[in-house]
């Protein structure tokens, strides 16, 4: 079976999505399947055109802005389609976005293979994700496709089933994580002592993109940190991320007298954030708005107590957390932040069952194995 997936993210860049999309097509080879990728050469320097084991990366040149890059893509698809089929053949066509899936479905219905469109998210928070949203609106339920896919079940109810979708084309498979990279077993005892004041202090983590809705969440965070620190003063808030807020948030910590409390590392790799999970002894995930956050199952996977404002942030049919695997929090409240930041640190052995539940509960559900056999499953079924 050949397969061809279409997305304007894909490694190297290195967002969520990108190494979302590098770990499924990664999960897919390894069962054996081939694996056609077209993307955006977003990076001159970028060859266009790569070659490993079961997997051909197609990178094609778009116009407008990398900011962009999606509209680009979407306009540029349909003749590249053409292009690359007569050398590669492939079965099925994978959307992983929908700014593919109007052309996707066009050459889809035209060649008479199965198509697959899958939708991650559907924020509508900032000007651009609006933007993206209503052109989204426009196109995609008229747009071909066999199946659609979205990450959580709230997308199916909230959107597609809203749109007019056919219900029996709607099949909920979930984000997954590289559970060989992201778990309780890396080692970040070095970062813990380039951080820690004393052995004795509790380290909390945070990582955000610090922009508009992110970098509200954050403030939410910090805002919280004096009331823990009024009553648990020997801890620390280590906050990962960068961008046009950072200074607003930096000036919010020591506006509320806590310079000696919060510390601003900077942007934090995908390479090394999970030493950054293993080294805190809490975790603090504040969420922009409800959507499948494969972050949460990142953090999640490190077996660390993990404070997650109580909505629907995990792929899959329930995107609620529970109790169980998280200590759950008010939605933009402070004053519940803290408290639940406060129960944590004077009760490790609750936030010990917290993180074991968690790790257990993220490689029972969310491994990237299970993820990449579930799409082989589906594919198989459209191509009987």
């Amino acid at each position: 079976m050949k397969v061809c997936i279409l997305s304007h993210h894909f490694p190297p860049l290195q967002g969520g999505s990108e190494i979302y999309l590098g770990n499924l097509t990664d999960g897919l080879t390894k069962l054996g399947m081939d694996v056609v990728v077209i993307t955006v050469r977003f990076d001159p320097s970028l060859p266009p055109y790569e070659e490993h084991k079961n997997l051909r990366i197609h990178r094609i040149p778009v116009p407008f802005s990398p900011i962009f890059k999606g509209y680009g893509f979407m306009l540029s698809l349909m003749p590249v389609l053409r292009e690359i089929y007569e050398n590669e053949r492939f079965d099925l066509i994978h959307s992983e976005h929908p700014f593919s899936v109007l052309a996707a479905g066009k050459f889809a219905k035209e060649k008479g293979i199965p198509h697959v469109a899958v939708i991650e998210s559907l924020p509508r928070i900032s000007i651009f994700s609006k933007l993206a949203y209503l052109t989204i609106r426009a196109f995609f339920p008229r747009s071909h496709f066999d199946v659609v896919v979205p990450w959580n079940r709230f997308i199916s109810e909230e959107f597609l089933k809203k749109w007019g979708i056919d219900e029996s084309k709607i099949r909920v498979i979930p984000g997954g994580i590289d559970i060989e990279k992201f778990n309780p077993f890396v080692d970040g005892s070095q970062l813990r002592k380039k951080f820690a004041d004393s052995e004795a202090q509790k380290l909390l983590f945070a990582a955000k993109p610090m922009y508009k809705t992110n970098a509200l969440a954050l403030a939410y965070v910090i805002k919280a940190m004096k009331e823990v620190v009024a009553n648990y003063e020997n801890c620390k808030l280590i906050i990962g991320g960068d961008g046009r807020k950072r200074k607003d948030l930096e000036r919010l910590s020591r506006d509320l007298g806590l310079q000696e409390r919060v510390e601003f590392i900077g942007w934090v790799s995908q390479g090394e954030i999970q030493e950054y999970y293993t080294a805190a002894d809490i975790l603090v995930t504040p969420l922009a708005y409800k959507h499948g956050s494969i972050a949460v199952l990142e953090s999640l996977a490190s077996g660390k107590p993990n404070v997650l404002w109580n909505m629907e942030c995990l792929p899959g049919e329930n995107g609620f957390p529970s109790s169980d695997i998280a200590m759950l929090v008010k939605p933009r409240d402070e004053e519940d932040l803290a408290r639940g930041i406060i129960e944590l640190l004077e009760d490790d052995a609750l936030g010990e069952k917290i993180g074991t539940n968690a790790w257990n509960f993220v490689k029972e559900n969310f491994s990237m194995d299970k993820i990449a056999l579930r799409y082989k499953e589906l594919y198989e079924e459209l191509l009987e």
